[in-house]
Order: C-alpha cells, then sequence, then structure tokens
C-alpha cells in the first residue's frame, strides 16, 4: 500500500542516501516507536505504548549487515537516525508494511519480561538488528547501492 504516492524511492541510489536523509530520520522515529509498541503490546497480549531508545536502534545497526558500511565512530545517535531512516525509506517505499515490521520485531520479543531491563534491552537490540538485516536484504535485491 503506496502511504505518500509522491515518494519517489527512485531517488535514493545508495543507503548513503537514505541514512542521510533527516526527514526519512524524523517520520522513521514515529514508525520505530509505533511499530516497537505494536510489537511489545502483541507479546505481552495488552496494549502499551513503548518509546524505543537510541542506544537500541543505534547498537541494532552496529550489529546488522549495515553496520560494516558506516563509520565505526559514529555515535548511537547518529547510528539511530541511520535505522530510522531506513525503517522508514522501506514502509514509504512500500517494500514492508507496519504490520510485516511488527511481525518481524514480535518473532524475537516473545514472551519478553518488560520489567527485566537487560533482557528487554538485550531483546529488542536483536529484534531491530533482525529487522534492519530483513531491510538490508531488500534493498540488495533491488539494487540499491552499498557504496556511496
Amino acid at each position: 500500500m503506496v502511504i505518500l504516492p509522491f515518494f519517489n524511492k527512485e531517488k535514493y541510489k545508495t543507503i548513503f542516501d537514505i541514512i542521510n536523509d533527516h526527514a526519512l530520520a524524523k517520520l522513521g522515529d514515529v514508525f520505530a516507536n509505533l511499530i516497537y509498541s505494536l510489537a511489545i503490546s502483541a507479546s505481552m497480549k495488552h496494549i502499551t505504548s513503548k518509546k524505543v531508545s537510541a542506544a537500541i536502534l543505534g547498537n541494532a545497526f552496529r550489529r546488522s549487515n549495515f553496520g560494516k558500511y558506516v563509520h565505526v565512530r559514529s555515535d548511537l545517535h547518529t547510528l539511530a537516525d541511520f535505522s530510522e531512516a531506513l525503517i522508514c525509506f522501506s514502509i514509504l517505499g512500500d517494500f514492508l508494511d507496519v504490520e510485516k515490521c511488527k511481525s518481524i520485531l514480535e518473532t524475537k520479543l516473545i514472551d519478553i519480561d518488560i520489567n527485566d531491563r537487560s533482557e528487554l534491552n538485550i531483546k529488542s537490540i536483536n529484534a531491530f538488528q533482525f529487522l534492519l538485516d530483513h531491510i538490508f536484504t531488500l534493498l540488495v535485491n533491488v539494487n540499491v547501492s552499498l557504496v556511496p
């Protein structure tokens, strides 16, 4: 389902075009929090709202297949913005929808104890890494370049 008909995914030739788009990162922040809240709610079997931290997104990015293509000294906030831009691009570009993103996260958040902060952080990082690796595969398959 095309969310924004004017969105032109063809203008993004490389992953660097995507991750350096600040508008994508801003809207991606909303998408990341939405899919995270939905996945946590599904796992807990009751509605909850959860904001995903920059540490979770940044560490997930660093551990994902994208991590080896970005400067190792990038801070977690910058890496989180990259994650958010990629999530937004995959949704606006009609590669994934919100339901699919939620489902991907949910597979790694099964039986989560939301009160155990350590477990929540570890499982959340793994869940977002899994999502980012899925996005990586999608982008490689449509010939988005991995080099600037």
